[in-house]
This record gives C-alpha cells, structure tokens and sequence, in this order.
C-alpha cells in the first residue's frame, strides 16, 4: 500500500521497491516442491535401468567373448552359473569336459569370472534367476553351437532383464520381463 502511495503522490523522499511478496514466494517453492517429488522418483528409476542394461550388456558380451573363444580355440567351453552369487565362472570345469578352452588358457586377458553385483555401485540387490530347465553348467561346443542352452532373469529393484542362449545355435539374445509377469519377451529389443 505504501509503494502505490509513494508511486501516485510523487513524494521527494520516497522510493518505489520491487520485491516478492511472502505469499508469492510460498508459491514459488511450492511448484518446486511438486515438480521435484514427481521428477526424483522417474529420475531413481531411469539409472536403475540404466545400471540393469549395463549390466546386462556386460554380460552378453563376457558370454559372446566366451563362445568365440571356444570357435578359435576348437574346444568345448563350459561356464559354471552360481545364483546365490549371481556369477559366471569359466575357470572351474564343474561338468568334467575334456579339453575345457575356457579355463585352460589362462594367460589371455580376459575376465574368467563375471560376478554381476560388482560391476556397477549400489547393485547389492541384484538377483539372478534360472528359467525354466536351464542347468549348470553353460556348454559352447567348438563350433559355438550350444546343447543345453540357458534363459536367466536379471532383477534390480523392480527391473528385470532376461538372457538367452538359445539351443542348439548358441545365439544369444536379450529380453525384458513383461509388465506384470514374469514371461520374457525377446521382441522388439
């Protein structure tokens, strides 16, 4: 009221001030507030996923890396799968295969073991899960082929991912769980 005084009277002394009112900076901080209780939440779920397709990634590439390298080497490739530990192992030779190319070349670089909670920070809550008759261990033949096959399900937090190496051809293939199931779909990906 005094500003609008000041401002028609033209008084020597007197000086307009801009400011915010009280009431119009409680608004302010208020549509803050809402939008960052809808975007911290999104934002939580979007690096979940992103960790989860990072992981995912890795170890599809650790399988490839290891089915190539039962081609080159021309020999069998058996890899261990242990759930409780959600890890691979190509190091020990738990199926007794003679000639095992994974384990016996241990002078290359390559990771013999990928245990999947430590790839990325905060992935403690991972789980790994064997679908449907899936056994241990993983074979790649010498041609790359794969007898038994795998599907597994990767989880974090509420987000799921599945891998499989399809029988016998040894492709392997990425799908996510559909919503509400606990089905795989390897379409669209």
């Amino acid at each position: 009221m005094a500003m609008v005084l000041c401002h028609r009277l033209r008084r020597p002394g007197c000086r307009s001030q801009a400011a915010f009112t009280i009431t119009e900076l409680i608004m302010v901080v208020g549509i803050i507030g809402v939008l960052l209780s809808v975007a911290v939440p999104r934002y939580s779920q979007q690096v979940r996923e992103y960790r989860l397709q990072s992981i995912t990634n890795r170890l599809v590439g650790w399988l490839d890396e290891h089915r190539r390298l039962a081609m080159q080497q021309s020999g069998p490739c058996a890899i261990s799968i242990n759930t409780g530990q959600a890890s691979f192992d190509a190091s020990a030779n738990d199926a007794g295969i003679s000639n095992d190319v994974c384990g016996a070349t241990v002078n290359q670089t390559r990771d013999l073991v990928l245990r999947l909670r430590n790839l990325e920070n905060g992935t403690s809550g991972l789980t790994l899960t064997l679908l449907g008759t899936t056994a241990s261990p993983l074979l790649f033949s010498f041609r790359g082929l794969s007898p038994n096959g795998m599907d597994v399900q990767i989880s974090l937090e509420g987000s799921s991912r599945c891998v499989r190496v399809t029988r016998p051809l040894g492709l392997i293939r990425v799908g996510r769980v559909k919503s509400g199931t606990n089905t795989c779909s390897y379409t669209g990906m």
